[in-house]
């Protein structure tokens, strides 16, 4: 008897357990009801997130110019692993150091002809150096006319002009001219150099380092 009652007592508990389950699933299903809400609110939020303002698209469209997206992605994306002599080895090495240093021509010129004869190997001029450093990395800088007092660089909307139009809170407009005159020439006055967008996104994910922060 006392074993029947124990069983009745399990199947009471059972049916309690059911009961409770109809009433949490009835819980679960009002929460889904919330879910939907808050699900909502996330997608106006991404929406509102992904509309990108009109200027940063106009930059974006600047910055890649003709370039459209491939339907297929490349097969290797790597650079070509160039081989380097002993002597353009130890050029660069002293180029790096040179730069790190901020030394000047003349610096580079001394210690390069130090250098030469304690390894007893040619070492590349400053020009060689960068050309090859280039090379390497793929960095070709561009230069980019820019107002004498930094206001712009002539580029997006102002590339075609010819005078500075900024106009500055306390001094009004700028209206540097752009040029000067030279043997008969036009140059600019001031130029900026600038290493391309995509080619830093390459090096940096070729680079062993850098690659682990993008």
């Amino acid at each position: 008897m006392d074993g029947s009652g124990g069983g009745d007592g399990d199947e009471n508990e059972d049916r309690d357990k059911d009961g409770d389950g109809d009433k949490d699933g009835g819980g679960d299903g009002d929460e889904d009801g919330d879910g939907d809400e808050d699900g909502d609110e996330v997608a106006a939020s991404n929406a509102a997130f992904c509309n990108i303002p009109e200027t940063l698209k106009t930059l974006r469209n600047e910055l890649l110019g003709d370039y459209k997206c491939p339907e297929n992605a490349p097969e290797n994306t790597r650079h070509e692993i160039q081989e380097l002599s002993d002597s353009e080895k130890h050029s660069l090495r002293h180029y790096i150091a040179w730069k790190k240093s901020n030394g000047t021509v003349k610096a580079y010129k001394l210690h390069a002809r130090v250098l030469s004869l304690a390894t007893n190997m040619p070492i590349l001029s400053l020009y060689s150096a960068q050309k090859l450093a280039a090379n390497l990395t793929k960095f070709f800088p561009q230069m980019v006319d820019m107002c004498p007092n930094s206001c712009i660089a002539y580029t997006g909307a102002y590339k075609s002009l010819d005078k500075c139009p900024y106009r500055h809170p306390k001094h009004g407009l700028c209206n540097e001219p752009r040029y000067k005159q030279v043997s008969g020439k036009l140059k600019p006055r001031a130029q900026v150099q600038i290493l391309p967008v995509m080619a830093t996104i390459r090096a940096m994910y070729a680079n062993a380092d850098t690659s682990r922060e993008l």
